[in-house]
C-alpha cells in the first residue's frame, strides 16, 4: 500500500479507503478517534470534537473522508513547545457547527463520545462559515479604528456571527452580500484525493472555451466536428472503412441520428455522388458509392463484438467515460490497415481515468 517506509509526518491513508462503503469508512474513522481523537463535552453542554495529528496528508484525508458523510471540519495549525526547533507541526481537526456533531455521534460510534448527545435548545446549525481573515479586511475598511467589537475573530465566521456584525448601524457591503446569498451547506455526493494540482478554469467572453487541467474544453460542436471529420475521410478516400465507438448504445444512436446523418442527407454534393437508395444508411452502418463505410457501434464493458471488424480509423467518443482495457482490442481492428488512424474524443471531468491517461 506504499506506507513503508513513511514517518509520522508523511504517512497517508491508502487509496483504497477513499473507495470504501459507507459502512466500512465509519467504523475506519471510528478506530481513529477510538485511538487519536478526543471528544470533551464542557460543563455549559458545548461539545469538542476533534483529531490531531502531525501528518498533513492523514489529517487532509480524514476532513475528505468526513465530507462523505456529510460531516464538516475544520483544520488549524499550530507548533507545540515540544516540536519547536524543528519541522514538526500539529495538524487539528475540529467538527465545525452542531449539525456535524450530530451526524458524527449518529454514524461514527467511537468509545470516546458521551453516551446520550445533549444539546443547547435553541442553537443554530452553522450553515455558513467564512474565512476570519477575509471577515476581518472587510472589518477594517469601515470599521471605527477604536471600537473594539470588531477586533480580528478568533475563529472563522459563522452565519449568526456575522448576523450580528450587521445588525449594527455600521454598513459591511461585501459581508452583506454573504449575508444576503443563499449559500448553504450540503451533503457531498462524491470526495475523490486527487493530491495537490494545479488547475485552470477559464471562459473567454465570446467563444466560451475553457479550460481543465491544461485541456482546452468546448462542449458545444464537439460532435458535429466528429462527424464531419467521419464523414470527410469516407468521401475523400474510397474504400475507407471507419470505426466509431461509444460506451452505450444511446449515445451511439444520438451521433448516428442527429450527428452524421443531417451532415450527409443535407448535404447537396453527398446527394449527387456518394448516396443511392440502394445503399445502407442506418442508424449502426453508413455506406458510400466510393465503397467507404462508417461502423458505429459501442462496448461500455467489453469489445468482444466488435471483433471481426475490418477498420482504417478508429474514432473513440466519451472517452472518459470507456473502460480503457476495450480500447486496445478495438485497435486490432485495423491490424490489415494502412493507415491506422486513432482519434479520442470526450469531456474531461477528472483528472484520473481513461482520458486523462490518454
Amino acid at each position: 500500500m506504499n506506507l513503508y517506509p513513511a514517518t509520522s509526518q508523511t504517512k497517508s491513508h491508502p487509496e483504497l479507503v477513499y473507495n470504501l462503503s459507507e459502512e466500512q469508512l465509519q467504523d475506519y474513522l471510528r478506530i481513529w478517534w477510538d485511538t487519536d481523537g478526543h471528544w470533551s463535552t464542557k460543563t455549559s453542554g458545548d461539545h469538542y470534537v476533534g483529531i490531531d495529528l502531525i501528518s498533513e496528508k492523514l489529517i487532509k484525508g480524514i476532513q475528505l473522508l468526513l465530507l462523505k458523510l456529510g460531516i464538516h471540519s475544520t483544520i488549524s495549525v499550530k507548533v507545540p513547545k515540544i516540536y519547536e526547533g524543528t519541522t514538526k507541526k500539529v495538524y487539528r481537526l475540529v467538527l465545525e457547527g452542531q449539525e456535524a456533531i450530530r451526524r458524527f455521534y449518529k454514524q461514527i460510534r467511537t468509545k470516546k463520545a458521551p453516551k446520550q448527545l445533549i444539546q443547547k435548545p435553541n442553537q443554530s446549525h452553522n450553515r455558513l462559515v467564512v474565512d476570519r481573515r477575509y471577515v476581518y479586511e472587510q472589518l477594517k475598511k469601515h470599521r471605527p479604528k477604536k471600537d473594539k467589537r470588531f477586533y480580528s475573530p478568533s475563529y472563522n465566521v459563522s452565519y449568526e456571527k456575522l448576523k450580528k456584525y450587521l445588525e449594527t448601524n455600521i454598513e459591511f457591503p461585501e459581508l452583506q452580500k454573504l449575508y444576503d446569498a443563499d449559500f448553504h451547506f450540503d451533503r457531498i455526493v462524491a470526495i475523490n484525493n486527487l493530491g495537490k494540482r494545479s488547475t485552470t478554469a477559464l471562459e473567454i467572453e465570446g467563444i466560451h472555451t475553457f479550460q481543465v487541467d491544461g485541456i482546452l474544453t468546448k462542449n458545444t460542436g464537439k460532435s458535429t466536428t466528429l462527424a464531419n471529420i467521419m464523414v470527410s475521410n469516407s468521401a475523400l478516400i474510397p474504400h475507407f472503412h471507419t470505426l466509431y465507438v461509444a460506451p452505450t448504445v444511446d449515445q451511439t444512436k444520438v451521433f448516428s441520428r442527429d450527428r452524421v446523418a443531417p451532415v450527409i442527407e443535407t448535404s447537396p454534393l453527398m446527394k449527387q455522388h456518394y448516396i443511392n437508395s440502394s445503399l445502407p444508411q442506418n442508424v449502426f452502418m453508413k455506406q458510400l458509392l466510393n465503397y467507404s463505410k462508417m461502423y458505429l457501434r459501442y462496448a461500455l464493458l467489453s469489445a468482444d463484438h466488435l471483433r471481426g471488424y475490418s477498420a482504417d480509423f478508429n474514432l473513440f467518443d466519451e472517452a472518459q467515460d470507456l473502460k480503457q482495457d476495450i480500447i486496445p482490442v478495438v485497435q486490432e481492428t485495423m491490424s490489415r490497415s494502412l493507415y491506422k488512424r486513432t482519434l479520442y474524443s470526450g469531456t474531461p471531468k477528472r483528472t484520473k481515468g481513461t482520458l486523462a491517461d490518454l
